[in-house]
């Protein structure tokens, strides 16, 4: 495995891991269906979460928490440079006078 994607799976189990120390093994457990003994098993002898860990490392995926928020590489760029060029546009409309909402709404309109 390349350094980039063992770090990865070191994120992933680690993560995973504090998931499961947060929300508690019975918990995991019976949301799972299975006794916590099990959650144990998974976790020491049977190896199953750094197992996982590295197979969706391995994938190139990465582990998150429900509620957060996450995007490409490349459509951040996109969007850090059109808010970039938006900025630049505004500012240069307030330095003429002009009034950048005024425009954009000419803009659309024409477009349409």
């Amino acid at each position: 495995m390349s350094p980039e994607i063992e770090a990865l799976a070191r994120e992933n189990e680690s993560r995973i891991l504090q998931q499961l120390a947060r929300l508690g093994q019975k918990t995991v457990a019976d949301e799972l269906g299975v006794n916590s003994s099990t959650v144990t098993r998974m976790k020491d002898a049977d190896e199953l979460i750094p197992k996982a860990a590295r197979l969706l490392a391995a994938m190139g995926l990465k582990v998150e928490e429900r509620d957060s928020f996450s995007m490409t590489r490349e459509r951040a760029i996109f969007l850090s440079e059109t808010t970039a060029g938006a900025l630049l546009w505004n500012a240069n409309m307030l330095r003429q006078g002009g009034d950048a909402m005024k425009e954009l709404e000419n803009i659309r309109g024409a477009a349409q």
